[in-house]
């Protein structure tokens, strides 16, 4: 690792290695040094230390793989795969530098993990040009399966968490492979990269063996007493039931998941419950459940308006979801109200491309075929890259009606077999 070190250092510095060794050593010398063949000397450590605005500790111990830096860089390792007690103080906490790369480097890794999680992309991306790009190169796959344990839990979680974040999900699920050998002796971060496993399975419609993945999560669980642990499992098991069309289960998951609320700690319920309403209205929705649907709605209003620093756009959720309620049950009067109301309120872009299609939905009920045309076309390439089959069907059905209404029948045809191929393919 102190070859890796030295060559990050030169290339801040802006430096070639000719330079670094001028008056001191030989370039086929300093190339023996850095592939172990020569140890690197302490007088020499401090000449080149010197070039480099360094330490001379942090050249010399750059390689330092003792047993403390290990135990140390597992815990900070462990606890962020975790996300046990994890937030801006305790990251800004881990040191900025560290005379062992081991340390340093998964450090740093976890780090870039932590300001993925929170959308942080200022800080994300500043640590990578200043740091990570560089040893992200240094060290590709061939060369992460002989670092020391601690140093290659930390890639292969970070890497897997990216390719999460590209939709790159077999990928993803490489590196989650290889992750969860490394972690038997910690169940806490065990059972974080399980969940991730069986997240991925679900999206990848691998339904038995995302079942076998749950079945050994909750087997641990029970076995260790980890209940804290319960309501995020049932969650993915309602998501199971879920993709297979078994509402009635999935909404029983569901149950499950609130009822075992009480074994987390205060500070996480409030989230948990706001999962689980989402999850329950999009599945009553889902199922036309409408009245069951509008009764939880309302629930999760009430249930909202009692918390404190609650985001703004978890209301403007709730009436998205009373829009689908309206459009399901063909009430466009009140579809027409709540899209009035939905122009003013706070919305994230997922919520806006949502409210385009409303109108869009409208706009065609009252033959407006040009706005309705217009509206779908805003929204058509967003749906398409997050596919919803129901809506992405409607959106298609409107472009294919407006088509027809100017007689292009050629494009009105095109979306029509888009529809039989979602449908298909769904």
């Amino acid at each position: 690792m102190l070859k890796e070190r030295i060559n990050f250092l030169i290339d801040k510095k802006g430096m070639t290695r000719k330079e670094l060794v001028s008056g001191l050593i030989t370039l086929p010398h300093f190339s023996n040094i850095l592939t172990g063949r020569y140890i690197l000397a302490e007088d020499l450590a401090a000449s080149f230390a010197k070039k480099l605005d360094v330490s001379t500790d942090y050249l010399l111990k750059a390689e330092d793989v003792s047993n403390h830096i290990l135990k140390g860089t597992d815990e900070i390792v462990n606890q962020m795969i975790a996300f046990s007690d994890i937030d801006e103080t305790y990251v800004a906490t881990l040191p900025r530098e560290s005379d062992a790369l081991v340390f340093e480097l998964a450090s740093k890794l976890m780090t870039a993990c932590f300001y993925q999680s929170m959308n942080d992309q200022d800080n994300y991306s500043d640590l990578h040009m200043d740091y990570l790009n560089f040893y992200l190169k240094e060290f590709p796959d061939r060369e992460i399966r002989q670092l020391p344990a601690p140093l290659k839990k930390a890639f292969y979680f970070y890497k897997m968490q990216v390719l999460r974040s590209k939709a790159e999900y077999e990928a993803a699920n490489t590196y989650c492979q290889q992750l969860l050998p490394l972690l038997t002796e910690n169940l806490e971060a065990w059972i974080a990269v399980k969940k991730i496993e069986i997240e991925i399975l679900l999206t990848l419609k691998r339904f038995e063996l995302a079942k076998k993945q749950l079945n050994e999560a909750l087997r641990q669980i029970q076995l260790k007493n980890f209940k804290s642990h319960l309501p995020s499992l049932y969650i993915l098991q309602s998501n199971y039931y879920f993709y297979l069309g078994l509402y009635e289960e999935a909404l029983v998951s569901l149950s499950k998941a609130e009822e075992n609320l009480l074994y987390l700690d205060h500070a996480h319920i409030g989230d948990y419950q706001v999962m689980i309403f989402n999850n329950r209205i999009v599945m009553l929705i889902k199922t036309k459940q409408l009245m069951e649907a509008k009764k939880e709605s309302e629930r999760f209003n009430d249930f909202l308006q009692q918390q404190t620093q609650i985001e703004k756009t978890f209301f403007t959720l709730i009436l998205l979801y009373q829009a689908d309620i309206a459009l399901l049950g063909k009430q466009f009067d009140q579809l027409s109200s709540l899209i009035q109301t939905l122009e003013h309120a706070p919305r994230t872009d997922d919520q806006t491309y949502a409210l385009h299609f409303y109108k869009s939905q409208l706009a065609l009920e009252q033959k407006n075929y040009e706005f309705a045309q217009e509206q779908a076309e805003s929204c058509i390439d967003y749906f398409e890259h997050n596919p919803i089959v129901e809506r992405l069907v409607a959106l298609y059905e409107v472009l294919g009606i407006c088509a027809e209404q100017k007689r292009q029948y050629k494009k009105s045809s095109d979306m029509y077999k888009k529809i039989v191929q979602l449908l298909k393919e769904s």
